[in-house]
């Protein structure tokens, strides 16, 4: 994020309201105009850090998503891994493509195999069930 490296004492810390749970979205938004896309609090004895708003989303989802961890994230922070198994949202690194990749490839292979069938039908539905054209 361009604004620069802060170390991680520098941080904002902000305090978890009561009703976090039933206003998340509108909490959240607030420390990001009070502290900006930067912050952390500490959640149920967990510090965590916010990266919040536009600049924040591209860094985290685009230009810097490999800097991130899924295993860390999703499958141990999150519980992922624990209740489903490790996973393609679990993966990092070329683990990760090389499974997105696969299951890419699956998904080709389904659609044309719907498509084709659809085309099966659509003929079935003007030929009608013998294969002779249906009466109009």
């Amino acid at each position: 994020m361009s604004a620069g490296v802060k170390p991680f004492e520098e941080i904002p810390v902000v305090d978890l309201p009561d009703d976090y749970r039933t206003r998340t979205g509108g909490f959240l938004a607030e420390m990001y105009r009070t502290h900006g896309p930067i912050f952390r609090l500490n959640e149920f004895g967990v510090d965590v850090v916010y990266l919040v708003g536009p600049e924040a989303n591209r860094f985290v989802l685009l230009s810097d998503r490999l800097k991130f961890s899924h295993h860390l994230g999703w499958g141990e922070f999150f519980g992922v891994e624990r209740m489903f198994g490790d996973g393609l949202l679990t993966m990092d690194g070329a683990e990760h493509a090389h499974r997105d990749a696969k299951e890419k490839g699956k998904k080709k292979t389904c659609h044309s195999q719907l498509e084709r069938r659809r085309q099966a039908l659509h003929k079935v539905d003007q030929d009608g069930p013998s294969g002779r054209r249906a009466l109009a």
